[in-house]
């Protein structure tokens, strides 16, 4: 069980207020405790819903209606009481931060419904109707998604690489969605840290256009097969690997691909979803298919030349063509290896 102390070090994480010290504390706690790690994508989750809740706005002439209907009551304002100040012994941990805004704009919400019933009665005209809004059906039950975030300078701890590829190791197919601040500088070194890895870039037409007009709401992604988790760990820290006057890569949440993700980048590729399932993996304690002995010794041949490796760049907004670099890509595929991967990578700009 996580003592106190762990858990107001993973919501001061999730909310980035860590010194260097603390914060390497947070990623070796992370490394050596699995149900720390599960509470920190519980913080995460519930820190993406607040930021997500919809913001509500008055109508403009709201506050003069109400100050018109105090002076017409010659409602005086009482003194004002100032409350008692208790010294804090410890920083208040960030969910009860949240949970105690939410009750405060709760209160403020049911004391304006008051006051604007009190003000303007039931049959007098107010500052317009009161419109009910209903919760949406609360969505099925969905599985729980596992999901790690990094920020990229500590991809330059060895610890955090090695969480990270722990983390890689579990899926066959991973989704990365990195935050950046200049896109097309980003597909710049993406093409320089993978070319290290063998694996040349391809950047279709579609969207090179894009990124030379500069669109900062478009979405990119960069999809390659056949990957170690050594290897997206090894070109993950190259990218982190930046003076930070000049740090372009700045967070990075790892999640699974999804079947969503599939279809959206099927319909991108022009194939078929079907065709980017990946094999299924074997356990460790299936049987190992014995391999027939050879009925004697084959002569020694000359190893065929490997296929080149390729990783394509396509810009979220579909063009309807099957472009050039499109097409190179999908000869180019091959069965997935054992212990490889396939990887989405999701450049959005922050």
């Amino acid at each position: 069980m996580l003592s106190d102390v762990q858990l107001e070090l993973l919501t001061a994480f999730v909310d980035g207020e860590l010194d260097d010290r603390r914060r390497q504390a947070v990623l070796q706690l992370l490394h050596e405790s699995s149900e720390a790690r599960s509470m920190l994508g519980q913080l995460q989750e519930n820190a993406h819903r607040l930021r997500e809740l919809p913001r509500e706005k008055l109508d403009t002439a709201f506050a003069g209606k109400v100050l018109q209907a105090i002076a017409e009551k010659g409602l005086i304002p009482g003194p004002a009481v100032m409350p008692a100040i208790l010294p804090l012994r410890r920083r208040m941990p960030v969910w009860l931060r949240w949970s105690a805004a939410a009750a405060m704009l709760l209160v403020a919400v049911l004391g304006s419904w008051g006051a604007y019933r009190f003000l303007f009665g039931p049959d007098k005209e107010g500052p317009g109707p009161m419109v009910e809004h209903k919760d949406p059906p609360a969505p099925p039950p969905q599985p729980e998604e596992k999901a790690l975030e990094f920020a990229f300078q500590d991809l330059r701890d060895e610890a955090a690489q090695q969480l990270l590829v722990e983390e890689l190791k579990k899926e066959p197919a991973v989704r990365l969605a990195v935050t950046v601040r200049d896109q097309k500088q980003a597909v710049s070194r993406l093409q320089d840290a993978l070319k290290h890895s063998g694996v040349k870039l391809l950047v279709d037409s579609t969207a090179q256009g894009h990124l030379q007009e500069g669109r900062p709401k478009t979405q990119y992604f960069v999809y390659a097969e056949n990957l170690r988790p050594d290897e997206v760990t090894a070109l993950l820290q190259k990218l982190s690997d930046q003076p930070q006057t000049e740090a372009n890569f700045d967070k990075l949440l790892v999640t699974s691909l999804t079947g969503d993700d599939r279809v959206e980048l099927s319909n991108l590729l022009g194939i078929d979803p079907e065709d980017l399932k990946p094999p299924p993996r074997v356990a460790f304690t299936d049987p190992i298919p014995a391999q027939p002995e050879p009925r004697k010794k084959a002569k020694a041949k000359k190893a065929a030349p490997q296929p080149e490796r390729l990783a394509l760049v396509l810009a979220q907004e579909p063009s309807g063509n099957i472009s050039p670099q499109i097409q190179a890509f999908l000869k180019s595929r091959r069965e997935q290896r054992p212990g490889t991967m396939q990887l989405l990578l999701v450049l959005q700009q922050a």
